[in-house]
């Protein structure tokens, strides 16, 4: 099932949960379908950036040395594991600093 980012925290963790391991949550970046989860609700964490969770954007991807976050509707969630197509999964971070994100992507 895509994971619609646009919903608040806990329906998105609900959904990843639900579609886990068959058939499997993802979503886009750009045109790359990625299989993510599990997810966990991060309203009490902070951001890498030292930001609140609720000031990220539906999609937008704050990532760090130790944890990935993404927007939703109501806060943040942060990623457990992220498998782009054709590879294994492995830690959102590890994915994080081999995607080499700027800071300006989303997910769809």
């Amino acid at each position: 099932a895509q994971v619609r980012w646009d919903l608040p925290s806990h329906l998105i963790d609900r959904a990843v949960r639900a579609h886990t391991p068959a058939p499997g949550a993802w979503t886009r970046l750009g045109e790359v379908r990625i299989k993510v989860g599990p997810v966990s609700i991060a309203d009490d964490a902070l951001l890498p950036d030292g930001s609140d969770p609720k000031s990220l954007a539906a999609g937008a991807i704050s990532a760090g040395k130790r944890a990935v976050f993404v927007g939703t509707a109501s806060g943040a969630v942060r990623l457990g594991e992220v498998q782009p197509p054709g590879k294994k999964a492995l830690p959102a971070a590890d994915w994080a600093r081999g995607a080499r994100l700027t800071g300006e992507e989303r997910f769809a």
